[in-house]
């Protein structure tokens, strides 16, 4: 955090200092009645700034604040904020609740200049310790969206049943609280230890951060294998995935370069019969051809044309963004049946 103005008083039940020259603490006097709670005084009494614009700039961070902000966060499970203008108050609440089954529900609840707003977003979550700094963790979120006639989770109905994976507004990149300024054009939230800038708004181009992209991407093929074990990777989870396509700057087309290994190698390909199979293994064909000739036809051509294909990817549409991308970016065959207007005839 940076501070700035007068010093910054930060009061704990058990000990109680304030910031000055930015980075210096110095202890002060107890405050009382605290009752277990930490107290945190901002004074608006910058040298160059009136009060008016720094309570106008606090009031617009605090309304923009993002309903992922909690989303990585550990220990805090509520964020309440209460302001109050000439008599005129305004609220806004933000909550997390963890389930079984790596599912986290964020409720959002605001009542911003007599405008009431109140949603849940949901969370398929997956996390594991990092190598690069222990003692920490790096995790990454898929949003979901919830089906309409579904009120809220049920953990004891499955999956497949309540919830598809959607893609967010945004990917966020998180130092536990979202970077504001960093854009990965990724269509899911990744969070670790990165190191960042001085206002924690973008992470440094450096190898510390680029061996934490890698072992975020490792994970990322981690997930893939479980989100097909719970069945939610389906044509809807393809356009969401990383593709050489999506011009990645800086290390994110890590997750791109992961995920054609990962595809090649495990059976990660949806089939035209509703299976997987490896990308190494899989032909696309038009729908007539996929008709005709099923995948143990394809294992007796397999025969005579020395190949390895198993089955037919499943049917795509040139507009979408994933799968047809990366088959066409795939050293395998197309193949296609095409009846002519006048066949000849022996």
């Amino acid at each position: 955090m940076i501070y700035s103005g007068e010093p910054s008083e930060i009061i704990f039940p058990s000990y109680n200092f304030k910031i000055e020259e930015l980075i210096l603490p110095s202890e002060i006097q107890p405050y009382p009645n605290l009752n277990g709670k930490t107290r945190f005084e901002f004074p608006f009494n910058h040298e160059f700034k009136n009060k008016t614009d720094a309570f106008t700039e606090t009031f617009e961070g605090l309304k923009d604040l993002s309903n992922t902000t909690l989303l990585f966060l550990k220990s805090i499970k509520k964020i309440g904020i209460i302001i109050n203008e000439n008599n005129n108050v305004s609220t806004k609440e933000i909550t997390k609740k963890i389930f079984p089954n790596q599912i986290t529900e964020i409720n959002f609840v605001e009542n911003l200049e007599d405008d009431e707003i109140s949603k849940s977003n949901f969370y398929l979550t997956f996390n594991q310790p990092c190598e690069v700094l222990k003692g920490r963790n790096i995790d990454l979120a898929y949003e979901l969206s919830i089906n309409e006639n579904q009120k809220e989770y049920n953990y004891e109905k499955k999956l497949p049943d309540q919830f598809k994976i959607k893609a967010p507004e945004k990917g966020e990149l998180s130092i536990y609280f979202p970077a504001k300024k960093e854009t990965t054009k990724l269509l899911f939230h990744i969070n670790g230890p990165f190191q960042s800038t001085s206002d924690r708004s973008s992470i440094k181009n450096n190898k510390f951060n680029e061996k934490i992209i890698d072992e975020l991407a490792q994970l990322f093929c981690v997930s893939l294998k479980k989100i097909k074990s719970i069945g939610l990777f389906n044509r809807e989870f393809l356009n969401i995935l990383p593709i050489e396509n999506d011009l990645f700057e800086s290390y994110y087309n890590q997750f791109a370069i992961f995920l054609k290994e990962i595809m090649n190698k495990e059976e990660l390909v949806p089939t035209y019969d509703g299976l997987f199979c490896r990308g190494s293994e899989a032909v696309r064909g038009n729908q007539r051809l996929r008709t005709l000739l099923n995948a143990e036809d394809l294992e007796f051509l397999n025969k005579y044309m020395l190949t390895q294909y198993s089955n037919w990817v499943i049917g795509t549409q040139r507009k979408k963004r994933s799968l047809e991308h990366w088959m066409s970016n795939s050293p395998r065959p197309s193949f296609f049946l095409v009846q002519t207007e006048n066949p000849c005839c022996a």
